[in-house]
């Protein structure tokens, strides 16, 4: 073999492994960004011994959901869909709702509204089951560290209970949304639940 035909294989191999090489670190970049959903949200509630604590409800830039339902519930297991615009629009005004959401704020207004209805320094009304509601919004869908973390007790009994409390119905709406689209959509089961 002469000196130019094995430049020429060394020149092709180096070439070879800087496109392969090119192409692993695109896939590992375009993987990563399809992996972080603009939107999780987990609910559990406070009376399980180990809850499960993989998002309920997982929606991605592009649209994708991805709707977990844990073992112990009917129809378990990991189903996906897609969003049309409009409901990806919905998405990102709840977002923008949920960005205004203050849980101190909210909390003392909710135990304000308990103790001027009880009339007493005491809380007046007490729930034996505590729904955690979590919400993650990562707006640009690619790095953790863009994430924002909304957590709330018991919104749903808290926005019944008082309805002028605007933070708890909104931040109850939003968890009533994402359940109905885990209901709505068309969805493919794509795996397991966690045992």
């Amino acid at each position: 073999m002469n000196t130019n035909t094995r430049q020429y294989k060394n020149m092709n191999k180096r070439h070879l492994i800087g496109i392969l090489f090119f192409l692993l670190i695109n896939t590992i970049n375009h993987v990563s960004a399809q992996e972080m959903p603009i939107l999780e949200m987990t609910t559990y509630s406070s009376k399980l011994s180990k809850p499960d604590l993989t998002p309920n409800v997982s929606i991605y830039k592009d649209g994708v959901i991805e709707i977990y339902r844990p073992i112990y519930m009917k129809n378990s297991g990991l189903f996906s869909g897609q969003l049309n615009r409009e409901q990806l629009s919905e998405i990102h005004q709840l977002m923008d709702s949920l960005e205004q959401f203050d849980v101190i704020k909210a909390e003392e207004n909710y135990i304000n509204a308990d103790l001027n209805e009880s009339g007493s320094t005491d809380l007046a009304f007490y729930n034996s089951e505590t729904i955690i509601t979590q919400f993650i919004i990562n707006r640009t869908g690619h790095s953790s560290s863009s994430e924002q973390l909304f957590l709330a007790e018991s919104a749903r009994v808290k926005s019944t209970r008082f309805t002028h409390l605007k933070d708890w119905k909104m931040f109850a709406d939003a968890e009533l949304m994402m359940m109905a689209l885990s209901e709505s959509l068309n969805l493919t089961r794509i795996g397991d639940a966690n045992e």
